[in-house]
């Protein structure tokens, strides 16, 4: 979404075009008495998309390393890692579809096998999602221009145990968005991140 400032000075206005929207996420893992958490940064800026993924608990550092990085330019998807190459991908025009999240198209168009479906019919939303391999649940949901409907809290589990959930942190809908953070030949890592990917041998 552009969003235009326009102050008229005789015939010529002034616009402001990086204007955007940025949701940030944080996701926690429940598994083994333990909990693991990261952040996903979703920004929006027209028609172009950068989602950016932090390594696993690196939000207690000073600066949270950035582990992964998705960009939608308007015509190709390219995921990047710190120390992999990167890589094609099927295009992600929607950040949320990153979560696992498709709004109104995640209700099927025809039965899924395996699958049971709880919609919310007045809005036409998932509440849950039931499968062999657990249940899924989307709650507290928004509105956001650009993105529709989303859950503000998405909720895993398995045998009844709560394995993951994602909450919304923060909404921008006026965030200013360089043009650059969506430009692919521009992705960048740190010194730091390429040492956190040998950690976690995320290549």
């Amino acid at each position: 979404m552009y969003s235009f400032l326009i102050l008229f000075l005789g015939a010529q206005p002034i616009i402001t075009p990086n204007e955007g929207i940025k949701i940030v996420f944080e996701t926690t893992r429940f598994e083994n008495g333990k909990t693991t958490t990261w952040e996903t940064t979703i920004m929006k800026l027209g028609k172009k998309l950068r989602i950016e993924e932090t390594f696993p608990d690196s939000k207690k550092e000073v600066a949270p390393q950035i582990g992964e990085v998705i960009i939608w330019d308007g015509k190709e998807c390219w995921l990047f890692t710190p120390l992999g190459k990167p890589q094609q991908i099927p295009p992600i025009r929607n950040g949320l579809e990153f979560l696992g999240f498709k709004g109104k198209e995640a209700r099927p168009q025809v039965e899924e096998k395996g699958v049971k479906w709880d919609i919310d019919k007045a809005n036409n939303v998932p509440l849950k999602k039931e499968t062999s391999l657990g249940t899924t649940e989307y709650k507290d949901y928004t509105i956001i221009e650009g993105f529709g409907y989303f859950p503000s809290v998405i909720e895993k589990y398995s045998e009844g145990n709560l394995d993951m959930r994602t909450v919304v942190k923060n909404i921008d809908e006026e965030a200013e968005l360089r043009g650059e953070l969506f430009e692919p030949r521009k992705v960048l890592f740190s010194e730091k991140a390429k040492e956190e990917a040998k950690k976690y041998h995320f290549e």
